[in-house]
């Protein structure tokens, strides 16, 4: 074979190659990984506390979604606290965070299990308020007599607790 014949049969060997890689093979598609932020806590109580999430980007993957929170620092899905929503949608979502424990410091993120593994957006602190002592007034004591008075009294603040008696003294 002529050094022109090699020349052609390599030119159409290659032409022929990529013709075939087009026509039968499909180009990769882009893989969405989910990607979220975790948000503000708001609504801050003595035992609960509202924290938003975005999902900025968001496969097809994911079977659950919510927040995680704990007192120790790097919450994740293995920690017994975390909410768990419905339907993932791109966008904010939000969780309200219960049971907590009054003037106690709190790590939350948000996360997703995304193809059975857990995807984190970052880390928040915050502490729950601390309870107080009740706030109360005494009214003016009237009607007095020889043997009985008037009086009472009004609770102006709870102090974060359930007041469990009241009465006057």
């Amino acid at each position: 074979i002529t050094m022109k014949k090699k020349l052609q049969l390599f030119i159409y060997l290659c032409i022929s190659i990529i013709f075939l890689l087009n026509t039968t093979c499909k180009k990769d598609e882009l893989v969405k990984i989910t990607k979220l932020e975790t948000g503000e806590v708001t609504d801050i109580t003595y035992t609960s506390a509202t924290v938003n999430a975005t999902f900025t980007d968001l496969s097809g993957n994911v079977t659950a979604f919510g927040h995680c929170w704990n007192t120790s620092g790097n919450p994740t899905t293995s920690d017994p606290n975390s909410t768990v929503g419905g339907t993932a949608k791109k966008g904010e979502y939000t969780s309200n965070l219960t049971g907590l424990t009054a003037g106690t410091k709190y790590y939350v993120k948000a996360y997703a299990i995304d193809g059975g593994k857990p995807v984190y957006g970052d880390e928040v602190e915050f502490e729950t308020n601390s309870k107080e002592l009740p706030l109360l007034t005494t009214k003016e004591i009237t009607e007095i007599s020889f043997e009985t008075a008037t009086s009472g009294g009004e609770i102006t603040s709870d102090g974060g607790s359930s007041i469990t008696a009241k009465g006057i003294c």
